[in-house]
């Protein structure tokens, strides 16, 4: 197979105007990632050469911090409007602003998990985030007893890859096979094995739910069922789009938006959920973006326990961004990597 960083940029396929997602109300989205992305501004030439760290994006979850939020909304509301020509109507009501105050939308308020969230851009056009800290040590330790009661009775399964209407498409959980008319399919793609966590199966998973959906002013329904992987040593997930199929030409599929067929994930959250051994392997690589000031081909996040990294799958038209094509690299050395796939769909 032709190396996909050698692959030219496609457009999507399925690209009617009807299927594309609406990106029109997804403010904080907009904000985080579209918002001084080269590739509106400049084309898609040179957009993948921009790694290493860029800003640091506060989003406050204590109303005392509220003069400090107020200044780094104004900051980033005038770094908006010096950089960004498409995009120059920037108000305060969607610049990094909580999306539970009713009285003004630049009051900041408690989200009620408590502490600040710290979001800091690892990688520009497209704009990649990690979040330390982003569980808490009790929501931390209760996924790590998950873990070990997981481990002991043996219900970690077999990851797979669907084929659904005869073409590849991502993965899904067990309850989705039993309403869908697919095809389940092992194949070399990803050798991890995982488990799923019902919605708002407990306190803790209904907390970490709501975290994510308040990071992205979304509601909690849109957050689908977590995700725990684990892998092991020589297991791997090679190139895939967490928005659709990739296929060999590079093209992403958008899903057909219907009934029947599974949210659409617009954004992921990869938390990752300890640490791994110096040259073990296992990072997240991003194949298709450069990491300039590391001299790195290939622009890759090593995991740290409890950093989170989230990215957007989605460019504003409502298109798939083909630039966010990842794997998960193989695990080297005697142990384990786990981590947790949280994504945001479309409402």
């Amino acid at each position: 197979m032709q190396a996909i960083r050698d692959r030219p940029l496609r457009k999507s396929r399925r690209n009617e105007a009807s299927q594309r997602v609406k990106t029109s109300r997804l403010r904080r989205i907009r904000d985080l990632f579209w918002i001084n992305d080269d590739i509106y501004s400049q084309g898609q030439q040179d957009n993948n050469d921009q790694g290493g760290d860029c800003e640091v994006v506060h989003v406050s979850t204590k109303e005392e911090d509220a003069p400090k939020q107020d200044k780094i909304n104004e900051d980033l509301k005038q770094n908006c409007h010096r950089h960004s020509q498409d995009d120059t109507d920037i108000s305060d009501s969607h610049v990094l602003s909580p999306c539970r105050s009713s009285s003004t939308t630049r009051k900041v308020i408690d989200f009620n998990f408590g502490g600040r969230l710290r979001l800091k851009r690892v990688h520009c056009s497209p704009h990649i985030y990690t979040i330390h800290d982003f569980l808490t040590s009790k929501e931390l330790a209760v996924i790590q007893d998950k873990i070990r009661v997981a481990h002991e009775n043996k219900m970690f399964h077999q990851s797979f890859v669907d084929v659904v209407e005869g073409v590849a498409s991502r993965k899904r959980n067990r309850e989705e096979d039993e309403r869908m008319p697919t095809k389940n399919t092992m194949t070399p793609q990803r050798t991890s094995t995982f488990i799923h966590f019902s919605k708002l199966s407990d306190s803790v998973i209904a907390s970490i739910e709501n975290r994510a959906a308040d990071l992205l002013l979304l509601p909690n329904h849109s957050i689908e069922p977590l995700q725990l992987v684990r892998y092991s040593k020589g297991q791997y997930f090679h190139d895939h789009h967490d928005l659709g199929a990739l296929f060999d030409d590079g093209s992403v599929e958008l899903p057909k938006k219907s009934a029947i067929t599974p949210p659409r994930r617009i954004v992921t959250i990869l938390v990752y959920l300890n640490d791994l051994p110096e040259g073990s392997g296992g990072s997240t690589q991003f194949p298709l973006l450069k990491n300039t000031e590391a001299g790195e081909d290939c622009f890759s996040i090593r995991p740290e326990k409890n950093m989170a990294v989230i990215w957007c799958n989605l460019l504003k038209d409502g298109m798939p961004d083909q630039r966010v094509v990842h794997r998960g690299e193989i695990i080297k050395d005697e142990c384990f990597k786990y981590a947790m796939n949280i994504w945001a769909c479309e409402d």
